[in-house]
């Protein structure tokens, strides 16, 4: 149970410094008032934790998070999993 527990902790601290990361590096590109557009994992997009809290953190409130949804079984994601959803073609 501890090196399970050990693992997770770290899996989440390595995921908060991609997220801070990311978004220093998008505050900083929209310093000049320019639109900036991040591509990112779908761990740092959802529910608009991981970046989009850092970007309020920050100071930038004004975000918007869209995920690619493969309608494999047929179901929409829930609502609040992202402001905007697009459906991949099916392969």
């Amino acid at each position: 149970m501890g090196d399970a527990h050990e693992a997770r902790e770290r899996f989440i601290q390595a995921q908060h410094t991609w997220d801070t990361a990311m978004a220093q590096r998008l505050a900083e590109a929209t310093e000049d008032g320019a639109l900036a557009v991040g591509l990112m994992g779908l761990g740092h997009v959802t529910y608009n934790e991981g970046v989009a809290y850092q970007l309020n953190a920050l100071g930038i409130n004004s975000t918007l998070s869209l995920l690619p949804w493969q309608m494999s079984d047929g179901a929409l994601p829930e609502t609040a999993y992202a402001d905007a959803v697009y459906i991949l073609a099916d392969e």
